[in-house]
């Protein structure tokens, strides 16, 4: 008896491990058809792979959700020239029938303004759902590892900016041929008196 029980353990447990690899082999098989269809540009193949309500989490976007949004993003990225997508799925976990987590890496080119090829590489988690027999796209989340491009550099003509609040600006009359009476003046930067650069600011009276 207890052999026998043994052996019905050991024979459900092979039918599982066989159904889980089955389902592993489709979503192999839907990863290569979704690929093909971005790198062929074949927007209804690429948006037939994901559920109606699937959400896209994309490193430095907002959340995209449903057809509708997935179908406009994939429309402006496939509008980039020479955009092509290659990922690798490092696992794929088919936890229960209807559900399966994959990740692995991805990496993507498209030539930029300037005709130089543009790359970017990163990470990826997407989770599958069962739906009728086909296995289909619920959320998919790449991480990018590229760095984000560096601030640019402050020009050196703003390197040596001096904020000087009105406050303690130092008004004098300007009793000069030519100026209306009433006309004041304030040395913000530097000595009128030396050589070198300085800068004034004048007061002119209403009128």
């Amino acid at each position: 008896m207890k052999r026998r029980l043994a052996l019905l353990a050991i024979a459900t447990i092979s039918q599982l491990a066989s159904a889980q690899s089955k389902d592993e082999r489709a979503i192999r098989a839907q990863d290569e058809a979704w690929m093909n269809a971005i790198n062929a540009r074949e927007l209804d193949k690429i948006v037939a792979v994901h559920k109606s309500d699937a959400i896209y989490m994309m490193s430095h976007q907002p959340l995209i959700r449903g057809a509708v949004a997935i179908r406009n993003g994939w429309s402006e990225a496939l509008k980039l020239p020479n955009y092509k997508v290659h990922w690798t799925p490092t696992r794929i976990d088919v936890a229960s029938p209807r559900v399966a987590t994959e990740y692995g890496t991805y990496t993507e080119s498209y030539n930029g303004p300037d005709g130089k090829v543009v790359t970017d590489g990163g990470n990826y988690v997407t989770i599958w759902h069962k739906v009728n027999g086909k296995w289909l796209v619920a959320l998919d989340a790449p991480n990018t590892t590229t760095p984000l491009p560096a601030a640019p550099e402050m020009p050196a003509t703003m390197a040596n900016v001096q904020i000087t609040p009105n406050a303690t600006v130092n008004w004098v009359p300007l009793d000069v041929p030519g100026f209306d009476p009433g006309t004041q003046l304030a040395v913000i930067n530097g000595d009128p008196t030396k050589a070198g650069e300085y800068t004034l600011r004048l007061k002119y009276p209403a009128g």
